[in-house]
């Protein structure tokens, strides 16, 4: 850019609690990159996006397992659900016969490893 000062006094602006932080509450269409400014209650309000605070702790645990969801989701995944999708994706098994099993099993795992935590 041209304007290397005004674009980074912009962006300064843009992630700032008190610039920025309209633009997330106001409209719901961004969410904001700061930790502080999405947890504020300007931003924890009833406007939209719904489930912030589902986003906010997806984030948290973004570091955790393989896609962030849970320590053992890679193992839950690879030995309870992979298998079952695979089989309907497959044509091998009928979705409404299998699915209640592989929710047992699911549930059965997430119990034998300390879930709900």
């Amino acid at each position: 850019s041209d304007n290397k000062d005004a674009a980074w006094t912009f962006l300064q602006w843009l992630q700032s609690d008190g610039g920025g932080e309209s633009l997330y509450t106001d409209r719901g269409e961004i969410f904001p990159a700061l930790q502080s400014v999405a947890e504020s209650p300007a931003f924890m309000t009833d406007q939209p996006p719904a489930n912030k605070q589902g986003i906010i702790d997806e984030a948290a645990a973004s570091g955790v397992g393989g896609f962030g969801y849970f320590p053992e989701w890679d193992e839950l995944n690879s030995s309870v659900i992979s298998p079952y999708l695979e089989s309907i994706w497959a044509g091998e098994a009928n979705p409404a016969e299998v699915l209640p099993e592989m929710c047992q099993q699911a549930n059965q795992f997430l119990a034998d490893n300390g879930y709900p935590k």
